[in-house]
């Protein structure tokens, strides 16, 4: 009997084994490190059953540490709210924080924001610096840095607004009857052109389109002019070249007055024009809130990029949005101005901020020692990136 159901004996232990095999083998789940466990030296597959462990692909598959992080609304609100004061400009270069508030993104971080107005961007820095407002846009120009060479407690803590390719939102624009006559740099020679004040990108990008040409400031009458007033000068033929800002310089356009020539894109790229800035007070007082307002600025700059960059999301919300804030009232200028650029992850190029403090020292523009290691504090923006990841 035991001969003639030996075969049968011998497939039913074969079975079992390779079922002890299968239900043992370590490799077949995934660990729970950050990284996939390299298969040991001391544990390669001893036979066919077990060789289904050994691809890795699977375990590839698994969701990188940084996709795996919180979302905003996964974190609580601050309860009760907390106020906070921060400084705006109609300008598009706000645009962030304009989205902010308008789609709830402070609310959802326990944030009462009350927006102050300023003319400009340039105004902020005093009240920054005295704690009457707790965050602003600030420009990167002489007297910011004369003003945080003063004191040190205000700190920039993000990038705003940069011109990269395609967004430079400074633009030269040409008199009309003048389009045949200028037509490369060296043409400005004995041109009058007006710039909106010194010590500022407007002075730097006046200074680097004139040495494409081979020219120097001695080589053009160079006047400070306002902007509200550059188109009124084109239009009686006392400029011959203006550098505008956008909605000016496309106004100017429509209406028959210049024709645009040269971004500043062109002239001076990824040039940092601008960033985020946090009083001493507000970093000292409410450190918690100032992490917390840095996320919603952040997600209102991401959702600024995926309408005017990639396409995505609500365009027409977003235009009611920056028409109820900034200057631009009508809403087909939009398809026509040279709209901002904003990094999306907040970083700045410090090498090039260097680059234009030395510009103004040079031309003797700053009072005091300015160490840049001083004006930088990274935290913050740290905290937005590790709750809502890296932009690609």
């Amino acid at each position: 009997m035991f001969r003639k159901n030996w075969p049968n004996l011998i497939v039913g232990t074969v079975v079992l084994v390779a079922l002890v095999l299968s239900a043992c083998a370590p490799a077949a789940t995934p660990t729970p490190t950050t990284k996939p466990a390299a298969p040991t030296k001391a544990a390669p597959a001893p036979t066919k059953a077990a060789e289904p462990t050994k691809p890795a692909a699977p375990q590839a598959a698994t969701p990188k540490p940084a996709e795996a992080k919180p979302t905003p609304a996964a974190v609580k609100p601050l309860d009760p709210p907390v106020a906070v004061k921060a400084g705006v400009a109609p300008q598009l270069s706000n645009s962030a924080l304009y989205i902010a508030m308008e789609k709830g993104y402070f609310k959802q971080e326990g944030l009462n924001v009350e927006l102050i107005n300023f003319a400009s961007d340039t105004e902020k820095m005093p009240p920054l610096l005295n704690g009457d407002i707790e965050a602003g846009v600030t420009l990167f120009q002489a007297a910011m840095f004369n003003a945080m060479a003063r004191s040190v407690g205000v700190k920039i803590v993000s990038g705003a607004q940069r011109y990269t390719p395609g967004h430079g939102g400074v633009i030269f624009t040409i008199r009309k009857d003048l389009v045949d006559q200028i037509k490369d740099f060296k043409d400005l020679k004995g041109r009058k052109i007006a710039r909106a004040g010194q010590g500022n990108a407007a002075d730097i990008l006046v200074q680097k389109a004139l040495a494409k040409g081979g020219l120097t400031d001695k080589d053009a009458d160079i006047i400070i002019l306002s902007a509200a007033d550059q188109n009124v000068a084109l239009a009686n033929k006392s400029i011959d070249v203006s550098l505008q800002t956008e909605p000016q310089a496309t106004l100017g356009a429509r209406q028959g007055l210049s024709v645009k020539w040269k971004t500043a894109d062109e002239i001076y790229p990824n040039l940092e024009i601008s960033a985020w800035a946090f009083s001493e007070r507000f970093q000292k007082e409410k450190p918690e809130v100032a992490k917390r307002f840095m996320v919603a600025i952040m997600r209102g700059a991401r959702d600024f990029l995926d309408v005017f960059q990639k396409n995505k999301g609500d365009r027409q919300e977003m235009l009611a949005i920056l028409m109820k804030y900034t200057g631009i009232k009508d809403a087909t200028l939009f398809d026509e101005v040279v709209l901002p650029d904003f990094e999306p992850n907040g970083v700045i190029n410090t090498k090039l901020v260097g680059d234009d403090l030395q510009y103004y020292k040079d031309k003797n523009l700053i009072q005091g020692n300015v160490n840049l290691d001083d004006l930088f504090d990274t935290q913050y923006l740290d905290y937005a990136i590790s709750r809502l990841g890296k932009a690609q």
